[in-house]
């Protein structure tokens, strides 16, 4: 039996109930683009691996919500991140048919770093808050063999936080 601490689904719970709160907190409504990215999140990790799903959505986030999501998902704040236009921002990532990318990636970053605790790329998949260090992560993890056991454990983690965006946010 899984530990709470290394239980995908339960992680998953938890870092999603922290980002609704964040996005409480900045008083935003609606989030359906997020709904709508972590919808594709397993199946684009399954298809195409996690290195390359991670630079597509890094190719589509804004650098200062990913950071400061990730941040937050991170420290477990019950204040949210000061950073200038925070709220705005995020509002444009929870709308359109564009958005959602940078929340998702963060989701996404989370997932990683929890998995990989313990394994020798850990160091650096636990401080990447921008995406030079999700890269060095990324290439860390397949350089040691261990990408091919986070993406396994990703799966339960990334299909939990699908159903609970679809919950939240559709």
């Amino acid at each position: 039996m899984q530990s709470a601490s290394s239980d995908p689904e339960a992680i998953s719970v938890d870092a999603l109930l922290r980002l609704s709160k964040l996005i409480s907190k900045l008083s935003i409504r609606k989030c359906e683009a997020l709904a709508r990215r972590a919808r594709e999140l397993p199946q684009l990790v399954g298809q195409a691996g996690i290195l390359a799903t991670a630079l597509f959505y890094m190719s589509k986030a804004d650098k200062d919500v990913y950071k400061n999501t990730l941040l937050h998902l991170h420290t477990a704040s019950d204040q949210p991140p000061e950073a200038s236009g925070l709220k705005k921002r995020i509002e444009g990532e929870c709308a359109g048919e564009g958005g959602g990318y940078s929340l998702a990636l963060a989701l996404l970053a989370y997932g990683i770093s929890r998995a990989s605790e313990g394994m020798q790329a850990a160091e650096k998949c636990l401080q990447h808050s921008n995406f030079q260090g999700l890269a060095a992560c990324l290439q860390t993890l397949r350089e040691s063999g261990n990408e091919v056991i986070v993406e396994a454990w990703l799966k339960p983690y990334l299909t939990s936080l699908k159903n609970l965006a679809e919950a939240f946010y559709a």
